[in-house]
């Protein structure tokens, strides 16, 4: 008579007293035999090849944007939300998106100043209903239709969505 299975005692033993079912089992999570493979850490590009270049070029780009600008206003530069003149360092809003070539394209870029409180980086962070309380945004929407009627109607969109409907007079 045949060996058989200590765990299960039906079948014939195959290794180490143990049929090929249980063994099996031995080696799945869970069991004796059980050893979990370490975790490989994913290495994450920060910037693909291409970008670099392009950075590279939105760089040089933005220094030269920011000379003309000033150069238009007497050395001024104003922020494109506020409509205040930016005191500390330029930043780059980016009027229909950063994909593409929408990311180097001069025509889309408008100067804006990293303010938490106001401007750039509260429109990024705000409701359209906080956006509507601040004295600045409708002129910031009379700016955005003279510059990019593109993202006006965008930014019109995104107050539809949120059933807000702020007067605009901008036909005077």
């Amino acid at each position: 008579m045949a060996n058989l299975c200590k765990h299960c005692g039906k079948y014939p033993v195959f290794g180490g007293g143990f049929c090929k079912y249980d063994q099996y089992r031995r080696r799945m999570q869970g069991g004796d035999l059980y050893k979990p493979k370490p975790r490989k850490a994913k290495k994450i590009a920060s910037e693909s090849p291409k970008r670099k270049k392009e950075h590279v070029y939105y760089s040089v780009g933005c220094k030269e944007l920011e000379a003309e600008v000033r150069a238009e206003n007497d050395g001024k530069i104003y922020d494109f939300f506020t409509g205040l003149e930016i005191k500390g360092q330029v930043t780059w809003h980016h009027l229909l998106g950063r994909s593409g070539s929408y990311y180097t394209d001069k025509q889309y870029l408008v100067p804006a100043e990293n303010d938490e409180n106001e401007g750039h980086l509260f429109y990024h962070g705000a409701t359209i209903e906080e956006l509507a309380e601040k004295p600045w945004y409708k002129g910031f929407l009379m700016r955005l239709k003279s510059v990019c009627p593109q993202a006006f109607y965008k930014e019109l969109k995104k107050q539809d969505k949120g059933r807000l409907f702020i007067d605009l007079d901008l036909d005077n």
